[in-house]
């Protein structure tokens, strides 16, 4: 008898279940109002829970007020200002940005906007990794 293929909504829940579990936190830092608000709903929807900071200063003192973060995504403007040990993804608005990004220091960089898809690997691989 053939095993039933697992449905989107169950693949879904179960994702969500393992980050309850686990109980992974990302941290959104972007200047940009309208950026911060699409990251924040996609990363929802991949089943983290989610802060926002608009600058590296409120990032900073997020992490001074005792809250820690599996993954951060940030603006590569952003990025030389922080110096963190969670997985730091950079964002760029353009391709051709990705050495610069990744000579700040991040982990990996993203080009914008961040999909649900670009998000949900990033997330995959910090659940295997922790």
């Amino acid at each position: 008898m053939r095993k039933k293929k697992e449905s989107r909504g169950d693949k879904m829940e179960k994702n969500m279940s393992m980050i309850y579990k686990k109980k992974l936190t990302v941290l959104i830092v972007d200047d940009d109002q309208s950026r911060r608000t699409l990251h924040l709903g996609i990363i929802q929807m991949a089943g983290a829970f989610a802060y926002m900071a608009r600058n590296a200063e409120e990032a900073v003192n997020l992490h001074r007020n005792g809250d820690s973060f599996n993954l951060i995504i940030i603006d590569n403007q952003w990025s030389s200002h922080m110096k963190v040990t969670s997985m730091i993804v950079g964002m760029t608005s353009r391709e051709d940005e990705n050495r610069a990004c990744m000579e700040a220091g991040v982990d990996h960089c993203l080009v914008k906007p961040l999909t649900f898809g670009k998000m949900a690997s990033i997330i995959d691989q910090l659940k295997c990794s922790s």
